[in-house]
């Protein structure tokens, strides 16, 4: 007897098609949000550019908050360029056969967390580990 994907809590073929669709179209806002990014800042820098040497104390305030704001939208990018990233790995495990299987205890992950975050590797209690793990490598 053939036992059905919900009775193995893996993923039917619709789920992943699903899932892959959502990926796809999480993958295109980030893009699009890295693009007008680095569109904004190219004109901030092309703007600045034709400005001169700082001559007054205001303009070194204004300086600081331009390293400021370009210091958060590098983080922006940073983190959004990570996501995507994820979920690119996510795109290759659907079609490797792996997605929605926890890459540490190789159990399958929740559709809930997969609907929150389609491009999870881990289940809840694998990714607290990580996380864990990750955070004592950082302290040594």
């Amino acid at each position: 007897m053939k036992k059905k994907a919900t009775e193995k809590n893996e993923l039917k073929k619709s789920e992943l098609k699903l899932f892959e669709k959502l990926l796809r179209d999480e993958k295109y806002k980030l893009l699009k949000n890295l693009s007008s990014l680095e569109r904004s800042s190219l004109a901030e820098e092309n703007t600045k550019l034709g400005e001169g040497n700082p001559e007054d104390i205001s303009d070194f305030a204004e300086t600081g908050t331009e390293a400021f704001d370009i210091e958060i939208a590098l983080s922006i990018a940073s983190n959004e360029f990570q996501q995507l990233q994820e979920i690119e790995e996510a795109l290759k495990r659907i079609k490797n056969g792996t997605y929605g299987i926890c890459e540490m205890c190789k159990k399958a992950i929740p559709k809930k967390r997969l609907e929150i975050i389609p491009y999870a590797r881990f289940c809840v209690v694998c990714q607290s580990e990580y996380e864990k793990e990750q955070e004592r490598e950082n302290f040594r």
